[in-house]
């Protein structure tokens, strides 16, 4: 294998996901958008989730949408 290179964001995505994340929840505002757009095409690809959060959301949502992190 060659010489990779990243930026920060694309190499905390390809680190989260190496490490095993199954869960993403985010929104897209900056600086964290390329991180989510990241994980938007990788995680899928593993089998987990990427959820896209509405203002204000409350962590309880995020867990009623997805009960298996309770």
């Amino acid at each position: 294998m060659g010489m990779v290179f990243l930026d920060g964001n694309e190499a905390t995505a390809l680190a989260a996901v190496r490490a095993g994340c199954r869960f993403f929840a985010g929104y897209p505002i900056t600086p964290a958008t390329p991180i989510y757009h990241h994980l938007l095409k990788m995680l899928p690809q593993k089998g987990a989730s990427v959820s896209k959060g509405r203002m204000k959301l409350l962590p309880s949502d995020f867990v009623s949408e997805h009960p298996w992190l309770a």
